[in-house]
Parts: structure tokens; C-alpha cells; sequence
């Protein structure tokens, strides 16, 4: 039974644990640079204490790539993090359907895994979801 299995899944399961982690006052350029070189899917900003801030996903990215070079060379993560931004995350034990019905519900393609915190300890992307939907179909 399909439903039963999917229910079964917890996000620790099919996280992603080699995800990029930054500070608000990261330089943009590099945390463009090392999203490109490890190609990753998103970027976990924390605050000083390691808590999340934001997750800023490959869209955002390219909306400043298109900026004068100078500018966005220049610009912190903090200068394109959302402002008052709901901080949305999944702690490792939740299933797989509530995964999804999150992301949907959210319009997000990635969620941060974090534990009792709000350290992120993984990200679950999209990707990750339909791998494991493909294994128990087939």
C-alpha cells in the first residue's frame, strides 16, 4: 500500500545533510560562488547563535546576478534576505506527507530540517521527495 509507506517516511531519511550554511554578513559573491561549486539548492542562513534566519533558493540568487557586478560583488546575504519572512521548517521525525503538503501549501521546492533549536540539520528539496516516491512506486 503506497499511502501507508509514504506516511512511514521521515524526512531524516531522505534529508540532505551537505547543505551550504552562512551568516547574514557573508559576502553574496562567495555564497554565489560556493552554491555554483558544491551545487547545492539553497542557502541556510543562521543568525550568530546558529539558530535560521532564511534559506534563500537558486531564484533569488538570480534575480541579484543581473545587478551591476560591482553591486551585487559587494552586497552581504543579509541585503537580499526576505525581511519579516516566515522562518518555514520540519523537524527530522515528520513524515513524508506532511513534507509535501507543506511544500505545496508553501510553494517552496526546499525545507529546512531543523532540531529543537532551530539549528538546521538538513534540507529536504523536491528532488529528494519525488527519488523516494519513484522507489516505492517502482
Amino acid at each position: 500500500m503506497v499511502l501507508r509507506s509514504i506516511e512511514d517516511i521521515k524526512a531524516k531519511e531522505i534529508m540532505t545533510t551537505d547543505f551550504f550554511v552562512c551568516k547574514e554578513e557573508f559576502s553574496l559573491f562567495l555564497a554565489i560562488d560556493k552554491v555554483l561549486r558544491k551545487k547545492v539548492h539553497s542557502i541556510v542562513v543562521v543568525d550568530e547563535n546558529g539558530k535560521i534566519k532564511d534559506i534563500i533558493s537558486p531564484t533569488d540568487l538570480l534575480k541579484v546576478i543581473f545587478l551591476d557586478y560591482n553591486e551585487y560583488h559587494t552586497m552581504k546575504v543579509s541585503d537580499i534576505m526576505k525581511k519579516n519572512k516566515e522562518i518555514i521548517y520540519i523537524q527530522e521525525e515528520t513524515n513524508l506527507v506532511k513534507v509535501i503538503r507543506i511544500m505545496r501549501e508553501k510553494g517552496i521546492s526546499t525545507i529546512i530540517v531543523a532540531n529543537d533549536k532551530l539549528e538546521p540539520i538538513g534540507i529536504v528539496h523536491i528532488k529528494d521527495v519525488l527519488k523516494i516516491i519513484e522507489k516505492i512506486i517502482y
